[in-house]
């Protein structure tokens, strides 16, 4: 039989009566998304700091991020008012009311975790991701949406649909675009078509949007992803597998800005046979590990068991604390083959 959607999900409505109760009665009303956010984790944030600003003009609204942006949202009208890594320090403290957006574990919002569980505001978690941690006082997981944005657009939707405007559908819009990679992956589906119908109702600027995201690179960025593909792209055929690899000195060399190495991840998948790919990216402390799957590999698991990560079945991440070269020969010598061997057993 096939399965019908709606365009909402099923949050229950004593669900947002209880929310809007602690809402209405905070002063002070933190958002926030995870480390290394997205543009469905900054859509997010802003799609509620928007709607709650709308709503009570009277309170204080913080957007904000554990870190930088991506610069494929520094058009976003709101893109200033978000407060920063320690810029938010002071609000887990004044805050009556936290949402945590596009996260499903305290550890996500990265070094500002010991200052979020210390807090005794009123917590909600809005999120798509499998397996959260139950640490806050309201819980909306539907891992089902292919963003959260998507989910955002029902909580809006039932808390007060009169505000939702242009500006808020552009958001949510955008999340649920970058997301599901232009409608490209399995998580986009038919309530994720219906919702994507509804925002263009708002007279959103599709074109503008796509724009944005996809086709306002800078020169740098062009540069490191040609030397991407003809230096660092490597395949393992047997494990119908791809991997690209980037030291922080091969990023200073492009004048690497935050969000550049975004979608190369998914480019071995372009590659005919290729159905599982990772990238293998330096940082000061670690190295982060982004995996990729259009094939029967559940990538979340693989992040979850080996890296100390987690995400989706085709789409996940993690960290491997180990010099960048040795990061890279574990993966490929020992827990690959592991990976394979537990698919042919799974088979």
């Amino acid at each position: 039989m096939t399965k019908i959607y709606t365009m909402f999900y099923p949050i229950n409505q004593n669900t947002i009566d209880k929310i809007k109760s602690q809402v209405e009665s905070a002063h002070t009303i933190l958002i926030i998304g995870h480390t290394s956010p997205d543009p469905d984790a900054v859509s997010s944030v802003l799609s509620l700091y928007v709607f709650f600003k709308k709503k009570y003009p009277q309170k204080n609204i913080i957007p904000a991020l554990p870190d930088d942006l991506p610069t494929n949202v520094f058009w976003f009208e709101h893109v200033n008012d978000i407060k920063l890594g320690q810029q938010v320090v002071p609000y887990f403290k004044t805050a009556q009311v936290i949402f945590l957006v596009d996260l499903n574990e305290a550890k996500r919002v990265g070094e500002l975790e010991q200052y979020l569980r210390q807090s005794s505001a009123f917590k909600i978690i809005i999120d798509h991701h499998p397996e959260p941690e139950q640490f806050v006082d309201v819980l909306i997981s539907y891992p089902e949406a292919a963003s959260t944005t998507e989910i955002i657009f029902t909580f809006v939707h039932k808390y007060d649909s009169s505000l939702i405007d242009k500006q808020i559908a552009t958001y949510i819009f955008t999340g649920l675009l970058t997301d599901t990679g232009c409608f490209c992956h399995d998580s986009a589906n038919e309530r994720s078509f219906a919702v994507a119908s509804e925002l263009l109702k708002y007279k959103i600027d599709k074109n503008r949007i796509i724009q944005e995201i996809y086709n306002n690179y800078s020169y740098d960025r062009m540069r490191l992803m040609g030397y991407v593909l003809v230096e660092k792209m490597k395949i393992i055929p047997e494990y119908n597998f791809g991997y690209i690899s980037l030291s922080l000195e091969e990023m200073r060399r492009f004048n690497y800005k935050y969000g550049d190495h975004e979608n190369f991840v998914n480019l071995p998948l372009s590659i005919k046979g290729i159905t599982f790919s990772a990238m293998f990216m330096e940082q000061e402390k670690t190295v982060r590990v982004s995996l990729r799957s259009t094939g029967s590999i559940d990538v979340g698991m693989v992040a979850k068991k080996y890296l100390n990560g987690g995400g989706h079945k085709n789409a996940a991440g993690g960290n491997m604390d180990l010099p960048l070269q040795n990061a890279v020969n574990k993966f490929i010598n020992e827990i690959l083959p592991k990976i394979f061997e537990n698919e042919q057993v799974n088979d």
